[in-house]
């Protein structure tokens, strides 16, 4: 009897031994969150400041000191050469044109080439790497907020449901508006949604 092919990522079954289709999700958003929030990191480095951003808001907090500007100059650096890495392997591979120098071309680049990714050998270092940075970009950025755990992720894609966990963030600064996010698949859901997703997992 063979043995059930699973993702090496997460461990779901699948028909094949590649990375399923929910982990490739998941990258994309992690490197559509680089994109997002690495103009706030520059700028923190620049003006050492701390500028308590939230994802996909457009409104920005009030500034504090960031107690973290080295790291953060550190953190720019190293993101840069291993996403940069990620696009040479890409191209060397493929026989393909490099995107533009910059982090929101090079990220757009690599979500284009996540198909692709899915079959290399080198595919589950990349998809944690990348993880990595976007998780340590929004620790710099935005530090010192209050989390809950909330239960098990609803996200469903496709036929495959998020085996994360959820959880609401609640900022110390009362302007930032407060969610929920899953810390595997990133899925965010606002205030306006928080009693549906009461109901769903209670």
């Amino acid at each position: 009897m063979s043995k059930q092919a699973t993702c090496p990522i997460c461990g779901a079954e699948q028909r094949d031994h590649l990375v399923c289709w929910l982990c490739v999700g998941r990258h994309r958003r992690a490197l559509s969150q680089i994109s997002d929030l690495w103009g706030h990191l520059i700028e923190a480095v620049r003006r050492d400041t701390n500028l308590n951003v939230r994802v996909g808001v457009k409104s920005v907090g009030s500034e504090k000191p960031l107690f973290f500007a080295e790291q953060a100059a550190r953190l720019r650096d190293e993101a840069q050469s291993a996403l940069v890495g990620w696009v040479r392997i890409t191209c060397e591979d493929q026989g393909i044109d490099p995107p533009a120098d910059t982090i929101p071309a090079i990220c757009g680049f690599l979500q284009a080439q996540a198909g692709w990714w899915r079959k290399h050998e080198a595919v589950t270092e990349c998809v944690a790497e990348v993880a990595s940075i976007a998780h340590r970009i929004e620790a710099i950025i935005n530090p010192g907020e209050g989390r809950v755990p909330v239960g098990r992720c609803i996200h469903v894609e496709g036929d495959v449901s998020c085996p994360g966990e959820m959880q609401a963030h609640l900022p110390r600064d009362e302007r930032a508006p407060a969610f929920i996010r899953c810390d595997t698949c990133t899925t965010e859901w606002d205030t306006t949604q928080w009693a549906r997703i009461g109901r769903m997992v209670s």
